[in-house]
């Protein structure tokens, strides 16, 4: 018994310390909301995102949980610029972890909800990813959340080497175009759903794609507005040591940065198992079978918004020139009301699943100026 107690108590103390929480999350997609208390109180559901440099609550939240702030004034985002006020030392809680947001942003971010197709109550941003080790969990819609001082990593994914600048997590890839390498310093960012969005300043730098490389309008919308954009293909992406054939890529012509190339997004990050492990400088990759999948843009050239107080209203807000959607005849301010050719209940995310599939048929009932047709719309590849 006096030869196992030493064992015994040197299992323990090699036994890693146990997590704070497991979190659950839900969409819509490969979005990450999850539940947030405001000094205990309901403050709806945040979207958990690497790429703001903090946090966010809503304005429809503040105002309902009567935070104080101070006076609200613009400042600048993709696309053009927010009124944005502060609340200082307000005490979160994700999933029930506690977390003091020493600054926090109020933000009007109704204008993102149609795209997203729900509420936001805020943002969880750079300072939560600084305070914990996140170990995300796509495949299962679950967070592990770690403290930083007693993590210890014991699995077999790659670590990759992470940097911080302006509260903007970085990491290195080298991107192929054209028989030509670009090393790019791209930002992690949970909160987009492509795969990739570059900087048109990086690709104009590096003159990435040549005039007559295949590109197509890309419909989107950013916190500001809707930058001028459009969708192409690299030949390839190396990041660590995955290699990723013909990706589906976004770039801003009009976006200027200095010194990055742009951002990977949630398309990406969910092929993997994610560790943020900023306190050690690194991100932890453990590649799933979605890994080697393909990527898919837009097959359809239209960009929709979920409208009404359930975001069950689908409602077209842009068709690209010369695609699909044009060809099928549907227009701006045209409501959706109906779809054929599956069960699946209509919702903006199912139609965007199959919108993004080329070869799709698709017999949509909808409504313009109060009358109703049928449309019928063929996605194909339009890069």
């Amino acid at each position: 018994m006096r030869r196992l107690l030493p064992l015994l108590l040197g299992a323990l103390a090699c036994r890693p310390p146990a997590p704070l929480a497991h979190v659950a999350f839900e969409g819509p997609g490969h979005l990450i909301f999850v539940p947030v208390t405001v000094d205990g109180r309901d403050a709806g559901w945040w979207m958990l995102d690497s790429g703001f440099e903090y946090s966010v609550v809503s304005l429809r939240a503040a105002d309902a949980l009567g935070l104080r702030r101070g006076r609200a004034s613009g400042v600048a985002q993709p696309g053009g610029a927010v009124q944005e006020a502060w609340a200082r030392a307000v005490p979160l809680a994700f999933g029930g972890v506690p977390f003091r947001a020493e600054s926090l942003s109020v933000i009007d971010l109704s204008g993102l909800e149609p795209m997203v197709g729900r509420q936001i109550g805020g943002i969880l941003g750079h300072d939560v990813f600084t305070r914990f080790v996140l170990a995300i969990d796509y495949q299962a819609s679950s967070i592990t959340v770690h403290e930083p001082a007693t993590f210890r990593y014991r699995g077999e994914g790659t670590a990759l080497p992470v940097w911080i600048e302006h509260g903007e997590p970085f990491v290195s890839a080298q991107l192929y175009a054209d028989g030509r390498m670009a090393p790019a310093k791209l930002k992690l960012d949970t909160g987009s759903t492509d795969f990739m969005g570059l900087n048109g300043s990086f690709v104009d730098q590096n003159n990435l794609f040549p005039a007559t490389w295949p590109r197509a309008p890309q419909l989107g919308v950013a916190l500001g507005g809707n930058p001028e954009s459009y969708v192409t293909r690299l030949d390839s992406l190396v990041l660590g040591p995955w290699t990723i054939a013909r990706p589906g890529v976004g770039f801003s012509a009009s976006l200027e940065r200095d010194g990055d190339a742009g951002t990977v997004g949630a398309e990406l990050l969910r092929r993997f198992r994610v560790t943020f492990d900023y306190a050690h400088g690194r991100v932890i990759l453990e590649p799933t079978a979605a890994v080697g999948e393909p990527t898919r843009s837009d097959a359809s050239g239209l960009m929709l918004a979920a409208r009404g107080a359930k975001f069950d209203s689908l409602q077209v807000l842009s068709v690209a020139p010369d695609s699909p959607a044009a060809e099928a005849g549907l227009a701006v301010g045209d409501r959706i009301l109906a779809w054929s050719g599956t069960d699946e209940p209509l919702s903006l995310l199912a139609l965007r699943r199959r919108l993004a599939s080329p070869g799709e048929r698709l017999e949509l009932a909808i409504e313009r100026a109060g009358a109703r047709r049928t449309v019928r719309l063929v996605t194909r590849e339009r890069i």
